[in-house]
C-alpha cells in the first residue's frame, strides 16, 4: 500500500512538472491573479512595500497559447513546506464587491510580459516537489515561489519561503534583492 502512494506522489509531482515545463515556447496570452495584502487590517490593507519588491497571490492565472488556463497555487505535501502546483482552470473569478475593502483583491498583472516564454527552470527538493519556476520572457526572469509575509506584533514584516501563498516576482533583481526570515 505506500509503495503505491509513493508510486502515485512521484507521477503527481512528474505531471505537474511536466506541466511546467511545458510552458516554454508558449505565449503568454493574459496573466492575473487574487492578491493578498503584505500587512494591513481588513479596514488598511497594504498591498505595496518598498523592500517587497512582488506581488503576493492566492492563484496566479496565465492564459498560455497552447495550454489555455492555467492557475498556479500551492499545495502542502504531509507535514511539509508548501510547494508549487498548476493546473488548468477555468476563467478566474472575485467574489468581492467593486469598492470593497478586503486584504484580497482581484489583479490584472500588467508587469506579466505579454510575449513568448523562452524557457523554464524548476528548482525541486529531493522529493521532485517544486521549490521555485524561473520562466525567461522577453530576456526577463520572472520567479514563482511558495511563501508568504508575515507581520510580527511590532509592526515589522518577514518574508516565508515554503509557504501558502504564490510570490511573483517580475525580474531577477527582485528575487535577488528580497531577503527571507529576516524582519524588516
Amino acid at each position: 500500500m505506500q509503495a503505491m502512494y509513493v508510486d502515485r506522489k512521484e507521477k503527481f509531482c512528474e505531471d505537474v512538472r511536466g506541466l511546467f515545463a511545458s510552458f516554454a515556447g508558449q505565449y503568454v496570452r493574459g496573466a492575473c491573479c487574487i492578491e493578498m495584502a503584505f500587512c494591513g487590517e481588513e479596514t488598511m490593507p497594504r498591498f505595496e512595500h518598498p523592500d517587497l519588491p512582488f506581488v503576493q497571490a492566492m492563484v496566479l492565472e496565465l492564459v498560455l497559447s497552447r495550454a489555455g488556463r492555467v492557475h498556479v497555487v500551492t499545495w502542502m505535501d504531509e507535514d511539509t513546506e508548501c510547494r508549487l502546483l498548476a493546473h488548468p482552470g477555468e476563467t478566474l473569478e472575485w467574489s468581492g464587491s467593486e469598492g470593497e475593502v478586503s486584504i484580497y483583491r482581484y489583479r490584472r498583472l500588467a508587469e506579466f510580459q505579454r510575449k513568448r516564454i523562452e524557457r523554464v527552470d524548476l528548482s525541486v527538493d529531493d522529493a521532485g516537489r517544486i521549490l521555485e519556476i524561473r520562466l525567461q520572457v522577453a530576456g526577463a526572469g520572472i520567479h514563482l515561489l511558495a511563501g508568504e509575509v508575515y507581520e510580527g506584533r511590532d509592526g515589522r514584516l518577514t518574508v516565508i519561503e515554503g509557504d501558502e501563498s504564490v510570490l511573483i516576482f517580475f525580474n531577477d533583481d527582485a528575487r535577488g534583492r528580497t531577503r527571507f526570515d529576516t524582519p524588516i
